[in-house]
């Protein structure tokens, strides 16, 4: 965890899976949220069978100007790529 001081203290959200095809690969989420500028500082992600993966987020800006090309994706030659819609149920 990182340290709170007098006038620095952080939260914590955490969530678990809410259908079983989530838990079958999934067992947590947890975001810890800086209380001061209430940006999310790391991010813990449990798998099903325990395996974790954390990522700290360092530097970050809000609303940053960000030019388009930055997300132009351009596969190499020979690659097939295909579009996903994306899912919002469980």
């Amino acid at each position: 965890a990182l340290p709170e001081t007098e006038d620095h203290h952080w939260g914590q959200l955490q969530r678990e899976p809410r259908s079983y095809r989530q838990a079958r690969y999934l067992k947590r989420v947890e975001v810890l949220i800086d209380q001061v500028n209430w940006l999310p500082q790391k991010v813990t992600i449990t798998e099903a069978n325990g395996d974790w993966s954390e990522m700290r987020l360092l530097d970050l800006t809000e609303n940053a100007d960000l030019a388009d090309e930055l997300f132009n994706v351009q596969p190499p030659a020979g690659v097939q790529t295909r579009q996903v819609q994306g899912h919002s149920g469980p």
